[in-house]
C-alpha cells in the first residue's frame, strides 16, 4: 500500500518545489521609480541598477532638423551577470507616422521586426495600466552563433496619449526564465499618466517615417529623478 502513494506523493511534493522555486525567483519590488514628464512609474527590486539615460540623435535625418532626444531608463540586476539581463523603458514620438492607433502601431512593430528578418515571433494583446498594449518574445541571433551567446527579447508596447511607450527586457538565453517572473512582475506594476515634458522631450523619430517641421524647446535633463520611497 505504501509504494502505491509513493510515486503520486513524490510528484506532488515535486510540483510544490518548482511552483515556491519560481515564485522565489521573482524578486521583491520594494522600490519606485518616478517621472511625472514623462508620465511612467514603476516598482522594481532594490537589488536592481537603475540608471537614466538621455542621448542626442542631432540632425542624423535633415541639417536644419533641431535636436531630437531619446528617453530611456536602463534597469539591471545588480550581480555579475546583470549586463546580460537589461530591461529598458523609451518613450517614442509617433506623430510621424500615419496610422498613430494601436493597429497601426503594432503592425509598424510587426513589419520593423520582418524587415530585419525576426522569425518565431509569439505576440500576445493585452492591457497594461489600462491601455492597450502588445507583447512579443522572439530570439535575437545571427549566423554561427554559439548557443551560449544568443539573446532573447520580449519588447511590450503600450499605446497612450499619443505616444508609444516600449518596454523591452534582453536577456542572455542562459538567464531568460532567470528574471523573467520579475520582469513580469515590473510590467504589472507599470503606470501611465498624462506627460507634462516640462523641461524635457521625450521623444524620438521613428527611423523610416518623413521627418516634419519640429520646433522642440532645448532640452533641460535636470528634470529627471528618480522616487526610492
Amino acid at each position: 500500500m505504501s509504494s502505491y502513494f509513493a510515486v503520486p506523493l513524490a510528484f506532488c511534493f515535486l510540483f510544490v518545489f518548482c511552483f515556491l522555486t519560481t515564485e522565489a525567483l521573482a524578486q521583491v519590488l520594494d522600490k519606485t521609480y518616478s517621472n511625472k514628464e514623462c508620465g511612467i512609474s514603476f516598482q522594481y527590486p532594490s537589488n536592481w541598477k537603475i540608471e537614466e539615460v538621455t542621448w542626442d540623435e542631432e540632425k542624423i535625418w535633415n541639417e536644419s532638423q533641431p535636436k531630437v532626444i531619446n528617453f530611456l531608463v536602463d534597469l539591471e540586476p545588480d550581480v555579475p551577470e546583470g549586463f546580460n539581463n537589461v530591461l529598458s523603458v523609451e518613450l517614442d514620438d509617433i506623430s510621424r507616422l500615419s496610422d498613430k492607433s494601436f493597429e497601426g502601431i503594432r503592425s509598424y512593430e510587426h513589419d520593423t521586426l520582418a524587415v530585419y528578418g525576426v522569425q518565431g515571433i509569439s505576440s500576445t494583446t493585452t492591457q497594461i495600466s489600462g491601455f492597450p498594449a502588445q507583447k512579443m518574445v522572439y530570439n535575437e541571433e545571427l549566423p554561427n552563433m554559439k548557443e551560449d551567446e544568443k539573446f532573447k527579447r520580449m519588447k511590450t508596447i503600450i499605446v497612450a496619449y499619443d505616444k508609444e511607450y516600449v518596454i523591452i527586457y534582453d536577456s542572455n538565453n542562459a538567464y531568460y526564465d532567470k528574471y523573467i517572473s520579475t520582469v513580469e512582475k515590473m510590467l504589472e506594476t507599470f503606470k501611465i499618466s498624462a506627460p507634462t515634458f516640462e523641461g524635457i522631450e521625450c521623444q524620438t523619430v521613428p527611423k523610416n517615417a518623413p521627418i516634419v517641421e519640429d520646433n522642440s524647446p532645448t532640452v533641460n535633463t535636470s528634470n529627471l529623478s528618480i522616487d526610492t520611497n
